[in-house]
């Protein structure tokens, strides 16, 4: 059904046909969204690195707060205390990298997991090493 326009422009010109053509979806626009939500996943792999770094300034400056020098030996209790922000920050970098990872699994792109699997298993690995730490240090 065409509608003749009331200043008689010609029907191509007319709002309604200019609306009426711009409201097609394409599903190609999904899943290169879900292609960029796997390469933020992977990026946020660059992340580790200044989560390792910001751990290491945290859990100093923890130390410091609470009046321990480099070269003295902490109480296991203390230890455990610094190691808390130090293994949060680390588990931040996994945390961003599932994130995208579960943006890309709902358009249907399952590759976001890669990256976050392998941040997840260094971020364990991480807390698991300071618990022996912890534990091992009587």
């Amino acid at each position: 059904m065409e509608v003749e326009p009331a200043d008689h422009r010609p029907a191509l010109l007319a709002p309604q046909e200019v609306w009426e053509m711009s409201t097609t979806t394409s599903h190609h626009h999904a899943r290169s969204l879900a292609g960029h939500d796997v390469r933020n996943a992977w990026l946020s792999a660059l992340l580790l690195p200044l989560a390792f770094a910001a751990g290491f300034f945290a859990a100093n400056g923890v130390m410091s707060a609470l009046g321990y020098s480099g070269d003295v030996r902490v109480p296991p209790s203390t230890a455990a205390v610094v190691a808390i922000p130090a293994v949060l920050i680390v588990a931040v970098a996994a945390a961003v990298s599932s994130w995208f990872a579960v943006r890309a699994a709902r358009q249907g792109d399952r590759r976001g997991w890669v990256p976050a699997a392998l941040l997840s298993a260094i971020a364990v690995v991480f807390a698991l090493q300071n618990l022996a730490a912890y534990l091992f240090s009587w």
